[in-house]
Order: structure tokens, then C-alpha cells, then sequence
């Protein structure tokens, strides 16, 4: 995970807003594919980061605007009105194809019980030793 957000850093640095927030989870990820980063049209609310810059410009401007959300979505959390901003400003992240992190936990995590992460996490495959610098962006098909 340090790794993939320090590829990020050293990559974006001089130019951090260009993707809203970089990701480090993938619910479709693919341990083919550990070095592969792609670009997303969607706020993935597990596991992300971001610059300085992309806080105070669109996540403090954003964070709490519920009709940006409810513009476009039925359903309500708190990630919903950052979901209505992408959408909205055609914004976008980046996420690897192999998930660099899971679910907080299934005992007491996010809005998640021991039944609900087992049906969402159990099986999803994450990167837990593979020692990766240098990672392939590939815009998203």
C-alpha cells in the first residue's frame, strides 16, 4: 500500500489534482494484474488518498453538499455527496486493478456487519507481499 501511494506521490506531485483521489482498494481486483493502475469515473469511498490540494479544493468544498448526491442517486451515506460532485464535474480517480487493502475489518467496521463483509470481502484477493514500484496506468476501458 505504501508503495502504490508513494507511486502516486512521485507521480502526481507537481500536478495532484488531476484525479480527484487515488485509490487503493478494487472490488474487481485481479492479481494478474498487480502493477496496473487504472483510471475511474466514480469516487470508490474504501480505501483512497489524495493530495493536500485535492482535500481543500474539492472534498472540504464538497463534503457535505447532500443534494449533490441526491441529484443523482437514491440512496444516501457518507460518501454520497462526493459521489454527486464526480458525476457532476465529470471528475476522476485512479484505483489499481489488484486492491491494495480490504474492508476495515469484519468485526466493527465501516458500516459493515459480520455478515455483510463476509458477503462483500470474503473473497476478495488483495495484495499482501508483492513488492511493486513501478506500476502500468491504463485508462479505463
Amino acid at each position: 500500500m505504501i508503495n502504490l501511494a508513494n507511486w502516486y506521490y512521485d507521480t502526481f506531485q507537481f500536478n495532484p489534482t488531476l484525479y480527484a483521489v487515488y485509490g487503493l482498494f478494487a472490488y474487481d481486483s485481479n492479481p494478474g494484474k498487480p502493477d496496473q493502475i487504472i483510471e475511474i469515473s466514480r469516487f470508490d469511498g474504501y480505501g483512497w488518498c489524495c493530495f493536500k490540494q485535492n482535500w481543500n479544493q474539492l472534498f472540504k468544498k464538497y463534503w457535505f453538499i447532500d443534494s449533490l448526491g441526491k441529484k443523482y442517486f437514491k440512496k444516501k451515506g457518507w460518501d454520497w455527496a462526493i459521489q454527486g460532485a464526480f458525476k457532476e464535474f465529470e471528475l476522476k480517480a485512479l484505483k489499481p486493478r489488484l486492491s491494495r487493502t480490504n474492508n476495515i475489518g469484519r468485526e466493527g467496521g465501516t458500516f459493515s456487519t459480520p455478515l455483510s463483509h463476509d458477503k462483500t470481502f470474503a473473497n476478495l484477493q488483495y495484495n499482501k507481499d508483492k513488492i511493486i514500484k513501478n506500476f502500468r496506468f491504463q485508462k479505463e476501458f
